[in-house]
């Protein structure tokens, strides 16, 4: 049970640094007026979102934000 714990816990936090990442070129696409890129990074994040995050792991993510 440890074990499980501690992958879920390290693939969150990976999955948390991308994200994280993203949105930090998300917000320089934004100031730059990139419209072109801000829709690739949305799409990139949006994607992320629905295929790698899990359930709770994304209600953690919506509670944080």
């Amino acid at each position: 049970m440890y074990n499980e714990a501690m992958q879920n816990y390290n693939q969150d936090l990976m999955l948390w640094n991308q994200l994280m990442g993203l949105n930090i070129d998300l917000v320089f696409a934004e100031e730059k007026n990139e419209t072109e890129e801000v829709e690739r990074l949305e799409y990139k994040i949006d994607q992320i979102m629905s295929n790698s995050v899990s359930e709770d792991f994304g209600a953690a993510i919506v509670w944080a934000a």
